[in-house]
């Protein structure tokens, strides 16, 4: 009886955090690609305003890691207007629960997912892609 215990507790742990998660990294890449591919790819084939606006909002709210950007060539943060803080919150938590699993790769590779997404938002690459897209 009390070796059944220990593995109910650790098993309860474990859930706590999110069932179900699994590697953080993989969760990631499909909130944070994947899902915005598809999200691009139907804005872009039907045409629609609504979907291409879906598609901005979601990756400025959503998909970016980190409120910030460039002013007049100066970094400015955006905690003002809200964009950046949820993405940068789902880091932050595959980070720490890669962590405090002691899974040292899927902490690098949700570094990894990461930075390329702070890059990708910090130098406004976002803005090339949604050039094709109708918003009107």
């Amino acid at each position: 009886m009390g070796s059944d215990a220990a593995p109910a507790k650790a098993d309860w742990k474990a859930k706590a955090l999110l069932p179900g998660f699994g590697r953080g990294w993989i969760w990631l890449v499909y909130v944070d690609l994947a899902l915005p591919a598809v999200l691009y790819a139907l804005a872009f084939l039907l045409d629609n305003p609504g979907l291409s606006n879906f598609f901005h909002i979601y990756g400025l709210y959503v998909v970016s890691p980190a409120p910030v950007g460039l002013k007049d060539g100066m970094l400015d943060l955006f905690f003002r207007s809200g964009t950046g803080i949820p993405g940068l919150l789902i880091q932050i938590y595959a980070a720490v629960r890669a962590i405090l699993r002691r899974d040292r790769t899927d902490l690098v590779l949700c570094l990894l997912v990461a930075l390329a997404l702070f890059g990708f938002f910090f130098f406004e690459l976002n803005y090339a892609i949604v050039r094709p897209l109708r918003f009107s």
